[in-house]
């Protein structure tokens, strides 16, 4: 009953901020900065400074993965990237970007977007231009570069969780050799035959009591124990409390064949619970991710708004009507703002939820471990009484 190797995603984040001096004199098509790592992946910021195809009048920015050529086929990762051209005057006012994908040798190799015009670049009031100096920040959560494949399982491998213990090796050519012998169903008939085998019988028996009960369960062990402890009882122990220890042990052997195995079925039942609830909380986690990005953006954007539309309060006579589209925005801004404040609180009950399940799963496995816990103690106290 092996059970399959869980890791819940782990997303990272991972800023970096490219300094692009003496801006207007760049006459390159397009400019790359140094190489930054995120996720274990190499990074860079692309800029078409002089306006990119289709685009000649607006500055545009992406985000480039450069080695997406060398990646295998089949490979996939998600990632949310944001980009910002900060406002050196006023931080409220710089302009973000972000995007969700899913990071793939068939998905392209940048993402960006068209950022804003040359003439609103160039704009002295506006603090994106200053000193000739442009300041770019990139943000990339992804997650971390994907381990290698698990080996396949080995006797006596003791990392790898699916290697078959030298218990349950044992248990295995214990059976082996159990199935190819039988007891005269009449040992008296040929004493000499009959005692050799009583006596592999019983080192046999020895050899299983050094076993755990999950063991001999997981190697569908427990009826031949039991069929040995029934042969050696009848005919080969000659204490009488040897014997009504050995008839205990087969009267034991039912209980154990039915706990036994039904805990090891609780347990991986509440594995694969665990399991299911870690893939829901990855889920989970990216929603998290890009719901706080775009929390984090609507308030950037309603604070920039409402600072904007106090300035054209004062200007109200001549900027009328700028004014009421600003107002407009910020109204659709806060709709959204609120729906995507619904959407966060719907997010943090479904999470409360998965974590009381998760929690729940875990009660159930202690509890099938105190049950084999029970077992392991009956089990060591046979062995005591036999006193082997």
């Amino acid at each position: 009953m092996a059970t399959k190797d869980r890791a819940v995603m782990k997303m990272s984040t991972t800023e970096f901020t490219w300094k692009i001096e003496n801006f207007s004199k760049l006459k390159e098509a397009k400019v790359y900065s140094d190489t930054f790592l995120a996720g274990g992946y190499r990074w860079r910021i692309l800029v078409y400074p002089n306006g990119s195809v289709g685009y000649p009048d607006y500055l545009s920015v992406y985000l480039d993965f450069p080695d997406w050529q060398t990646m295998p086929n089949g490979w996939k990762v998600p990632v949310f990237i944001s980009l910002t051209l900060v406002d050196q005057l006023n931080a409220t006012f710089s302009v973000r970007k972000y995007s969700g994908t899913d990071l793939s040798k068939d998905n392209g190799t940048s993402w960006g977007f068209c950022f804003v015009s040359k003439a609103d670049l160039q704009d002295p009031r506006k603090g994106l231009l200053v000193g000739d100096t442009l300041l770019i920040e990139a943000a990339v959560c992804t997650e971390a570069a994907a381990s290698e494949a698990a080996a396949e399982p080995s006797v006596g491998d003791t990392s790898n969780p699916f290697s078959l213990s030298s218990a349950e090796l044992a248990s295995r050519n214990l059976i082996a050799e159990l199935s190819s012998m039988t007891l005269s169903a009449n040992p008296s008939s040929n004493p000499d035959h009959g005692s050799v085998l009583l006596q592999q019988q019983r080192k046999k028996l020895v050899g299983f009591l050094s076993m755990s009960v999950e063991t001999m369960a997981q190697t569908e062990s427990l009826d031949h124990v039991e069929n040995i402890a029934r042969q050696v009882a009848e005919h080969a122990a000659t204490d009488p409390r040897e014997k009504a220890v050995l008839k205990e042990l087969v009267e034991r052997m039912g209980e154990f064949k039915e706990v036994v195995p039904s805990s090891l079925a609780a347990i991986e039942r509440s594995n694969l619970i665990e399991s299911s609830v870690a893939q829901l909380t990855k889920g989970l986690e990216v929603r998290k991710i890009l719901s706080k990005m775009l929390l984090s953006n609507l308030v950037a954007e309603a604070y920039r708004l409402g600072k904007e539309g106090m300035k054209l309060e004062a200007e109200i006579q001549q900027l009328s009507a700028h004014k009421r589209k600003v107002i407009e925005e910020r109204n659709s801004i806060t709709v959204e703002l609120e729906k995507a404040n619904q959407d966060a609180s719907n997010l943090l009950e479904e999470l409360q939820k998965q974590r009381g399940e998760s929690e729940e799963a875990v009660q159930r496995r202690m509890r099938a471990q105190e049950k084999l816990a029970e077992s392991n103690s009956s089990w060591k106290l046979l062995e005591q009484k036999l006193g082997w």
